[in-house]
């Protein structure tokens, strides 16, 4: 699985079923500090992410989309979805150095992204709702960084 990235803009992987959902949030240079992770081969989108710039120390996953045909489905005995959000993690740290923390807002009722995101190792923070973003009432999760 080769995972590309690219900047996040209105020309680079957005429609109406994967919107820049942090757009009405956030800055011009916070969206052009974003990053869309994806994973496609021969015109088929697989799965995608983006991070969102937040601050130098903290950037905000959201937008997480997985194809119909991969979710459920395991890659050497591995989850596709696991798979795919430890490259993007992976990538985030590398390309945001400074970053201490990786967020997401996940609504309650998701309990499978929850539990994935549980196994990923993010925990709950806090009950949260944001009506920008579309989310009536979800959990702010958090990522930190390890420092070997």
């Amino acid at each position: 699985m080769k995972i590309k990235t690219i900047k996040t803009d209105d020309n680079h992987w957005t429609t109406e079923w994967i919107p820049i959902s942090y757009k009405p949030i956030l800055s011009d240079f916070q969206i052009n500090k974003s990053l869309t992770f994806i994973w496609s081969q021969e015109y088929n989108l697989f799965a995608m992410c983006r991070a969102y710039y937040i601050n130098e120390n903290v950037i905000e996953i959201g937008d997480v989309w997985l194809n119909e045909q991969c979710r459920g489905k395991k890659i050497n005995d591995e989850k596709i979805s696991i798979i795919f959000l430890k490259k993007v993690i992976s990538k985030i740290w590398k390309l945001y150095s400074n970053a201490k923390i990786i967020n997401l807002i996940v609504s309650e009722d998701n309990i499978p992204a929850i539990k994935l995101y549980e196994r990923l190792k993010f925990i709950c923070i806090k009950l949260i709702s944001n009506k920008k973003l579309g989310i009536k009432s979800g959990f702010l999760m958090s990522k930190n960084k390890r420092i070997s």
